[in-house]
Formats: C-alpha cells, structure tokens, sequence
C-alpha cells in the first residue's frame, strides 16, 4: 500500500495589499481561504482512512473491532465526499467570479484569474 501523502501545513503567504478587502477581491479572498480548508479536512480524512485501513488488515480476527473500523472508514468517506462536493462548488464560484469580472486579475502573486478558472477543475 502507497505511504499516506501529507498536505503541507501553514497558512497560504498573506498578499502584500494593506486595509480591509471588499467586493470581488473580498469574495476571491473568502473563497480561496475556504478551497484551502476544505483540502485540509479532505487530506485530515484521507491520513485517517489510510490508518482505519492499516488497522483492518492487521486485525486478528475480531469481528467487532472489523466493523466498528468498518463502520469509522464509512463516516470518513462521507466526509471526504462532502469536501469533495464542497470544492466542486467552490470551482463553480470561481467560475463565477471570472464571468463577473472579465478582466484579467492577478490573483495572488502568480496566478491571473483566467489561469484558475482553467486549472481550479483539476485542482
């Protein structure tokens, strides 16, 4: 079985723009800070399954603790299909966000807007 992979930890690097953001930019924020959580409680999951999975193949046989980790592996999918569906969504906003300003943003210090709505599906 593969080794689980870890999602680097910390905060995204704040933008050099001083003051309170508002309007598009203020949405943008919101929305990127949300994709960025929900990958988190998706990979938190993903390390948790890997390790109900380990257990279940290391049991000796006992059936209660089999479905008890069954039963674990079960609520950790629905979480993970919930941040999935949570991310679907949040490329679907900034889908959104691109139609509402067509001009082209930077985004963050790299990233225009029309490179995220291009890349954010297979994100």
């Amino acid at each position: 079985m593969d080794s689980p992979r870890r999602v680097a930890s910390g905060t995204p690097k704040s933008s050099p723009q001083q003051g309170n953001l508002t309007g598009p930019a203020r949405v943008l924020n919101d929305v990127v800070v949300s994709f960025y959580n929900s990958i988190q409680k998706w990979n938190e999951a993903y390390l948790s399954s890997v390790r109900v999975i380990q257990s279940i193949q290391s049991n000796n046989g006992d059936e209660d603790q089999i479905q008890s980790s069954c039963e674990k592996l079960g609520s950790l999918v629905d979480v993970m299909r919930f941040q999935s569906n949570q991310l679907q969504a949040l490329c679907f906003k900034f889908t959104n966000l691109k139609a509402l300003n067509n001009a082209n943003l930077k985004i963050g210090v790299s990233w225009t807007s029309k490179t995220l709505v291009i890349w954010s599906p297979h994100l």
